[in-house]
């Protein structure tokens, strides 16, 4: 099946969610879930060199940068997924979200032959990250292909 087929209901949706993401983007603060949907536009957009320059700069507005040292820095851990409250549950999308963001900008840079405008992600914390009792094991890849 070809998800980049140019049929009229993908076009229809694509422009919808384009205008969403418009209507959305300058709202403050920026919800999680716009970075989220922007990331799903930028995999079908025909500039994603923009899109991932627009995603970066969204995520680090909302501060998802910080996100990894927050979890990192938690005295006390949920023992399991089911004893976790919301705020470790956000805070566990917040980092996934900037990881996959610091991993398209990476990927586009590299693949343009730019430099990242972003610094490496300590690999230590990464590792941490992985340990975590709400870490899944998809998130081995976002996790490597940071690195």
């Amino acid at each position: 099946m070809d998800l980049r087929g140019d049929t009229h209901m993908q076009r229809v949706l694509q422009d919808e969610s384009q205008r969403l993401a418009e209507d959305s983007f300058f709202e403050r603060p920026t919800k999680l879930e716009t970075v989220q949907a922007m990331i799903l536009l930028a995999a079908y957009s025909e500039k994603t060199w923009f899109s991932t320059a627009l995603i970066l700069r969204t995520a680090l507005d909302s501060g998802l940068e910080k996100s990894l040292d927050t979890l990192l820095s938690q005295e006390t851990l949920p023992r399991s997924s089911l004893s976790a409250s919301m705020a470790e549950r956000q805070l566990v999308w917040e980092v996934r979200t900037w990881l996959i963001s610091f991993t398209l900008e990476l990927d586009v840079a590299s693949g343009t032959g730019r430099k990242s405008r972003i610094g490496e992600v300590d690999v230590m914390k990464l590792r941490r990250f992985l340990d975590y009792p709400l870490s899944l094991p998809c998130d081995m890849r976002t996790g490597i292909r940071a690195l």
